[in-house]
């Protein structure tokens, strides 16, 4: 929503009550402060997980859903949670009697920023510094997930090193090497087209896309972002309008405003279509993600069940003599230990190879039936936003990066 539509809609709200309805990530952060600085009082919180009471900030707290309901036309509830959610909530509340809402999640700060941006008004600039500004939006974001603020000027632990690449590593071939589509070309250049995944189509839309001309599986993800893979196992079986809701909501977000990450803000927009790929050992598909410090892959992440809603996602970590590290980032490991790479020497030196000059980048692979291809690079892992436990670990990754270089 642009600045001044949201100003009007302000005026109106602010004769009754105000809440955020979450109490997560946005509505504690940005969604709060945006509020705050166009002079809205924030009344209570609302969320589902929270019980009744619970102060979250600047004592503001929490009530039930079941109290707001009581509130019917007499109260404007913001939505401040991910896009993927705000259908749900808004019929929740609706269903309850409640109408007066507003969806404030990715795309409405997306919008609120790049009309800001249009103004360039030097007020308004100073007033919304904190989301403007990558080093404040993401230093804020980096202490509600880390419990601390990060060391920008002096930076020790891997996640905080990750922030400060955002902020001064902006190479333009990272544009190419992060687009979904455009990276394939490049993989073929660098290393050759026997490890790029096939492609099945390339889209600017979703009606685009003609299933009767696509296999009975397939996978279909934007180009430009990270979150956005729709599985197609079975086309007889496939949810058609949930792949349009997910991907064409997808197609109208710039994710570099999600993390601040550059490398992300020129990608353009697009769906692709993939070959499905399955191992036929144990119809898995296996992450195999090499963490590569200025040339040297250092650690090996093995993900597993992240192509599957019935299974737990498990991360195991590795190091160069595939020996399992005691370390953790968001995930459990595999109670069972996961297949090791029959082309871990392969994957590794490709790694290293398309590495070299970088001082951080994930290059992540898949193996399938003994061949090896090349999913994607990462220059930010998990955004540099969930912490490696033990902390030692966070400083012994960091101190692999020298930023000096």
């Amino acid at each position: 929503m642009k600045y001044c539509e949201f100003e009007n809609l302000l005026s109106s709200a602010k004769k009754g009550k105000i809440c955020i309805f979450g109490a997560g990530l946005y509505g504690t952060t940005w969604v709060y402060d945006i509020l705050r600085e166009m002079e809205v009082k924030v009344d209570f919180y609302c969320d589902n997980k929270k019980k009744s009471g619970e102060e979250i900030k600047d004592g503001v707290k929490t009530i039930s859903p079941e109290e707001l309901y009581l509130f019917h036309d007499k109260v404007t509830v913001f939505v401040a949670v991910s896009y993927r959610y705000q259908e749900s909530i808004r019929e929740q509340l609706k269903e309850n009697g409640i109408f007066n809402i507003v969806e404030m999640d990715q795309i409405f700060l997306q919008v609120f920023l790049e009309d800001l941006l249009r103004k360039n008004e030097p007020e308004l600039n100073n007033k919304f510094k904190f989301v403007l500004n990558d080093a404040d939006y993401i230093s804020t974001e980096f202490e509600y997930h880390m419990g601390y603020r990060p060391n920008l000027d002096d930076p020790k632990t891997f996640n905080e090193k990750i922030q400060w690449l955002k902020l001064h590593v902006r190479n333009p071939e990272y544009t190419r090497m992060v687009d979904k589509y455009e990276v394939k070309n490049y993989i073929a250049e660098k290393v050759g087209k026997e490890y790029v995944i096939p492609t099945l189509g390339i889209y600017d839309a979703f009606d685009e896309i003609e299933f009767d001309k696509l296999p009975r599986q397939f996978v279909l993800k934007c180009t430009h972002d990270s979150g956005s893979t729709v599985v197609c196992k079975d086309k007889n079986s496939f949810d058609i309008e949930n792949a349009r809701t997910l991907l064409e909501r997808n197609l109208k977000y710039n994710y570099y405003w999600a993390g601040r990450e550059w490398q992300y803000k020129d990608v353009k927009p697009r769906i692709i279509a993939e070959q499905y790929l399955e191992d036929n050992q144990d119809r898995e598909l296996r992450d195999y993600k090499f963490f590569c410090f200025h040339g040297v892959a250092k650690v090996l992440l093995i993900a597993q069940g992240r192509m599957s809603s019935e299974s737990e996602v498990t991360t195991d970590f590795y190091n160069e003599k595939l020996e399992h590290i005691e370390m953790k980032s968001g995930h459990p490991n595999a109670l069972v230990k996961p297949h090791m790479p029959e082309n871990y020497l392969e994957m590794k030196e490709i790694a290293e190879k398309l590495s070299s000059g970088i001082p951080h980048v994930r290059v992540d692979f898949y193996e399938v039936n003994g061949q090896v291809y090349l999913g994607e690079f990462t220059f930010h892992h998990q955004g540099g936003m969930v912490p490696l436990k033990p902390y030692e670990r966070d400083l012994e990754l960091g101190s692999w990066i020298h930023l000096e270089d």
